[in-house]
């Protein structure tokens, strides 16, 4: 009894504030716009016959492109294409039944995430992240 899942999602974000580098003397219009994509198949199915533990595995990818913000070299000096980000993560999910209601929950998830800008002096837009879970849950 496996599930396929599959999302998709599209945000688009126009903000009204603006920038100013004043070491580089630079200004940006709209520093904060940005459309995103982001798409998320995932795959879960039953460990046993009573359907009372479920293991799911997820992928999670974006590609968000900012519309005036430009790209900085490792110097901070801009360049003449704009920022764009790339996200990626993977993960797994498992719950398990204990006792009645109660069941053990477990996540563990890994995110990379890359840009074409290199400046990273107030911001890390390239870096790795792993995160895990381990708890119950109680089902009313």
């Amino acid at each position: 009894n496996a599930r396929l899942g599959l999302g998709y999602g599209i945000r688009y974000y126009d903000s009204k504030q603006n920038a100013y580098d004043a070491n580089r003397t630079y200004f940006t219009s709209g520093y904060y716009d940005f459309i995103e994509h982001r798409i998320s198949p995932s795959l879960s199915f039953y460990l046993n016959p009573g359907k009372t533990s479920l293991l799911s595995l997820w992928w999670d990818t974006a590609v968000t492109k900012y519309s005036s913000r430009k790209a900085q070299n490792i110097e901070g000096n801009y360049g003449d294409n704009n920022l764009s980000q790339l996200s990626n993560s993977f993960g797994v999910w498992l719950k398990y039944p204990v006792y009645k209601q109660l069941s053990l929950r477990a996540q563990a998830s890994y995110l990379m995430s890359s840009s074409n800008t290199k400046y990273e002096r107030v911001y890390r837009y390239n870096y790795d992240v792993v995160n895990y879970f381990l708890g119950f849950g109680w089902e009313m």
